[in-house]
């Protein structure tokens, strides 16, 4: 009597279906966003808005103010000035990122009694052979966040 061949897939077939389905993710993940910037340019801003949400909670517990500047126009370093004691600070971008500040100045003073920056600003953290970029967007009411356009909220 013949054997029936029962519907569905072989062992090989599997294999081959779960390989390529790996393949694809593994590209995907890659890929730039679904706003078009790359990843590592967020990771890098987001690591600079870690560091900067730190420096603000440390400065409302020691109730000291402090200046936030880029050394130069453009440096791959944010300097973090405390007051009484002055104390320095600085964050260094991973190799290859590098900080601008755009607006009209390169510091802005936060204060702790009013949990406030003045003036507020926007960090644009970039790549400059790949042109990779993300922006720190630092608020005059003491927020920090971090979007892929300076004039994006943050979807909710």
């Amino acid at each position: 009597m013949p054997r029936l061949r029962r519907p569905g897939l072989t062992l090989a077939e599997l294999l081959a279906a779960l390989l390529l389905s790996a393949l694809l993710a593994t590209g995907l993940s890659l890929l730039p966003g679904p706003d078009g910037t790359s990843q590592k340019a967020h990771k890098e801003a987001q690591r600079a808005e870690l560091w900067l949400l730190r420096s603000v909670a440390r400065s409302a517990r020691t109730r000291r103010g402090f200046t936030l500047r880029v050394r130069d126009l453009i440096s791959n370093t944010l300097t973090l000035t405390w007051q009484n004691p002055r104390e320095r600070e600085t964050f260094e971008a991973r190799k290859g990122y590098l900080f601008c500040f755009q607006g009209n100045s390169s510091e802005i003073f936060y204060s702790s009694q009013w949990n406030t920056f003045t003036p507020s600003a926007t960090i644009r953290v970039f790549h400059p052979k790949t042109w990779e970029e993300h922006f720190i967007i630092i608020s005059g009411y003491g927020r920090i966040r971090t979007a892929s356009f300076p004039n994006r909220k943050r979807k909710r």
